[in-house]
């Protein structure tokens, strides 16, 4: 769905609008540690997915979910194997579609209850703003630890949210889970989905 005189961000679904990447994200990114860490075949299709996703988000533009792309999934490509000429290509791939996104015009203004959560609950009081953030820092551990272990397919969707967090404080994107808009509490409720069986595909062989 394209506005007249906005970014392309949402598919309409009947008479509500929801906005994709957070919805859909968090398990793509949860998923490339699988496809990384499995076959070369599926190391070569995740390489060739992520500047695809990558370019998606800097063409609507979103260049807040780029960032956050980058670093989930610089985590992914710089954990535990060498680095090899298909992951430099890959990650540079999304550093420089990231910084393209930036230069797109977006009409898109913050607004308090969606990209100034912070700075709303900081205006209201001092307890109210430090629990605001308190609640995003336990987010953040909380999805990094999941069920007390640390994967990293955790660190990586800890770190996609961590981003995001950050560029919400600077009124780009909404908060995660605290900012108006169902997209991201469907992207959780996905990642809850499929995270079992992540583990388990994940876990090293015996």
């Amino acid at each position: 769905l394209r506005a007249a005189d906005g970014p392309t961000r949402w598919i309409s679904l009947g008479g509500m609008l929801l906005y994709v990447a957070p919805a859909v994200l968090p398990s793509a990114i949860a998923s490339f540690a699988v496809l990384l860490r499995d076959t070369p075949r599926n190391e070569r299709v995740a390489l060739v997915a992520i500047p695809v996703a990558a370019a998606l988000l800097a063409l609507q533009p979103d260049a807040s979910q780029v960032v956050a792309l980058l670093a989930a999934c610089g985590v992914h490509l710089t954990q535990r194997r060498r680095w090899t000429p298909g992951r430099l290509l890959a990650l540079g791939a999304v550093a420089l579609l990231a910084a393209w996104s930036f230069t797109r015009p977006d009409p898109l203004l913050p607004v308090p209850h969606v990209e100034g959560v912070f700075a709303l609950a900081l205006g209201r009081s001092i307890v109210a703003g430090l629990a605001v953030i308190l609640a995003a820092v336990a987010f953040v551990v909380g999805v990094a630890r999941s069920a007390g272990r640390i994967e990293s397919w955790h660190v990586a969707v800890a770190t996609y949210y961590a981003a995001l967090f950050a560029c919400s404080a600077a009124g780009l994107t909404p908060a995660p889970l605290i900012g108006y808009g169902a997209g991201p509490w469907l992207g959780f409720g996905m990642l809850a989905g499929v995270a079992r069986g992540l583990e388990v595909a994940t876990d090293p062989a015996p």
